[in-house]
């Protein structure tokens, strides 16, 4: 079994994950659920492993916890209401 440090530190690398795994003796599946068992403790972030630092400190301390690397859009400016709106109009969603 792989102890907490390590896997603390394999979740900082940029490897892959099969190759983190490999270097683990786990298989992928194993190391992914060991990963989501330390976010859950609050040892790794909550984010992805390969987004930029600076996006991964956005997330953790400027914005939510949740974030994906996707752009924040708004209720007004959201598509697929605006095609909701186009395909019923008259409708209030």
């Amino acid at each position: 079994m792989v102890n907490d440090e390590e896997l603390i530190r394999l979740w900082h690398t940029t490897s892959p994950l099969a190759e983190a795994a490999s270097s683990a003796g786990l298989d992928t599946n194993a190391l992914a659920h060991e990963w989501r068992r330390l976010k859950r403790a609050g040892r790794i972030p909550l984010s992805h492993r390969h987004i930029s630092p600076d996006a991964r400190a956005k997330a953790l301390h400027g914005g939510s916890n949740d974030y994906d690397g996707r752009p924040s859009v708004g209720w007004f400016e959201d598509p697929l209401l605006a095609r909701l709106h186009k395909l019923h109009p008259g409708r209030s969603y």
